[in-house]
């Protein structure tokens, strides 16, 4: 389980690394998912959420968003097939993918399909935030 708590490691580096304006979290689990939306909140961005790939995917559709956090493993169009969605629409949105899923292929596979970076849980925050600055 993930504590949101601002990080001093993290605000030192803040004024030099302006945040996303707005960041979509795409993940089913709702303790998850709210601990997410909270943490990344008290960094400073937007966030707006989905518990589901379909759900996601009309989010996508009707507004921008700055990055996109997605677990691999949502019902109602899974994390891939979404990504797979947003690239072939030519979107260029950053594409964070955290899963539990931890296989080289699976990392490999998520990458040549268009992902940015991926993270495996459990993680810490601070990484989470650290990756979502870049």
């Amino acid at each position: 389980m993930i504590t949101p708590r601002r990080n001093p490691h993290i605000e030192m580096a803040e004024s030099s690394i302006p945040p996303a304006s707005h960041i979509l979290v795409v993940e089913d689990d709702t303790k998850t998912r709210a601990a997410l939306v909270e943490g990344l909140q008290l960094e400073g961005w937007t966030v707006s959420e989905a518990a589901r790939g379909d759900h996601a995917s009309k989010l996508l559709n009707t507004q921008p968003f700055d990055l996109l956090v997605l677990d691999w493993m949502v019902p109602g169009s899974d994390g891939q097939e979404l990504l797979r969605q947003v690239r072939a629409h030519g979107s260029r949105v950053p594409v964070l993918m955290l899963t539990s899923r931890s296989s080289i292929s699976d990392r490999l596979w998520s990458f040549e399909g268009g992902a940015d970076d991926y993270l495996v849980k459990p993680y810490e925050l601070a990484e989470l935030v650290a990756r979502c600055r870049v």
